[in-house]
């Protein structure tokens, strides 16, 4: 697929209409298909980070401007945030290029392995996100699972030669953190030797965890931990499909048919395992609906007009695509895609 920068092509195709989702959600948006994630076979999920606080950084690596602070920026968050386990960093790239490029950038200005990192093709997600595509932001997401604040990332106190980063302050990181937890903080701690699992554990990732736990199985002296640490990814899973059962029966609930992905998800990645079975179970009360069909058949749609605007790079060809947007906000009303997809003003 052609890598188009978010600053020229899409930013041209959406200004042909009032914004599309041009939106700063009181709830972010889920993670989309657009992101290539430094993660292997799993994605990352807002969702499976509930009593967190997360931090993503939208950046980009154009501006010669920022590339001459941005060294520091990182810095000054990974030191604030990197070593607390109540908090996740995230740093998205945002105009083109590849992982490979991002985790190139990032190398030389942060320790990668405190960020999962990604590349949010033509700053889709970005801009459901924020509503916008502007240079450097971040968005901190709360515990319970709300925006709890977006703004520019690259705002500062101090003097141009020594830039102290806002998103970096004392003042700030309390207020960002607060009420957030770890999520697999166990009494009595876990062995050490299972670091590498409980740090995927704390992205999120569960299922790399558990596959990561599994070389340390049969090791005797761990198998007491190994269990333990197993019980409280259960108990995760379980806990999230509590959360989605109530969730998904709330009939005026706009991300009901997340909810509905989501708890496939879980049972795809899950389903021998009694947390698979029970959101399995789950969604397939719902999979027959008329609601869930339409979602469905919006999302099919969604995906073909995004694979459109992703190979759209001429005048021409952004027009249609814009006009093939608006019809299809007329076409799925009340659906979740097609809500994303209804300009709406500033």
């Amino acid at each position: 697929m052609v890598q188009l920068r978010s600053s020229n092509v899409l930013t041209g195709l959406l200004s042909l209409f009032v914004s599309f989702s041009a939106f700063a959600a009181p709830q972010p948006p889920p993670f989309i298909d657009s992101i290539s994630w430094n993660t292997g076979k799993e994605s990352p999920s807002l969702e499976a980070l509930n009593g967190k606080s997360v931090v993503v950084v939208f950046f980009q690596d154009w501006c010669p401007i920022c590339n001459k602070w941005s060294g520091q920026f990182f810095k000054q968050v990974e030191k604030a945030y990197g070593d607390d386990p109540r908090v996740t960093l995230v740093a998205l790239k945002t105009d083109g290029g590849s992982l490979s490029d991002a985790l190139g950038y990032l190398d030389r200005r942060t320790d990668t392995g405190r960020w999962i990192v990604g590349v949010d093709e033509n700053a889709s997600y970005y801009r459901q996100a924020t509503g916008d595509d502007k240079l450097y932001y971040f968005m901190a997401v709360a515990p319970d699972g709300s925006v709890r604040k977006i703004d520019k990332a690259g705002m500062f106190y101090g003097k141009e030669a020594n830039k102290e980063f806002i998103l970096a302050s004392d003042k700030l990181r309390k207020e960002l953190v607060e009420g957030a937890k770890p999520l697999m903080t166990l009494d009595p701690p876990l062995d050490p030797v299972l670091q590498p699992a409980i740090q995927l554990a704390e992205q999120g990732l569960f299922l790399s965890a558990l596959n990561s736990v599994s070389k340390q199985a049969n090791a005797s002296h761990l198998k007491e931990d190994v269990g333990r640490f197993r019980l409280r990814i259960a108990e995760l899973l379980g806990s999230a499909i509590a959360r989605y059962e109530k969730a998904i029966e709330d009939e005026s609930n706009e991300n009901r048919f997340l909810v509905y992905l989501s708890l496939r998800k879980i049972e795809e990645d899950f389903g021998r395992s009694a947390q698979g079975q029970a959101a399995g179970q789950l969604a397939s009360k719902y999979s027959s609906s008329s609601w869930v069909r339409n979602e469905e058949a919006a999302l099919k749609d969604y995906q073909s007009i995004m694979k459109r605007a992703a190979r759209a790079d001429d005048e021409r060809s952004r027009e249609r695509v814009a006009k093939a947007l608006v019809k299809f906000a007329e076409k799925y009303p009340g659906t979740y895609y097609g809500r994303l997809a209804t300009p709406t003003k500033k």
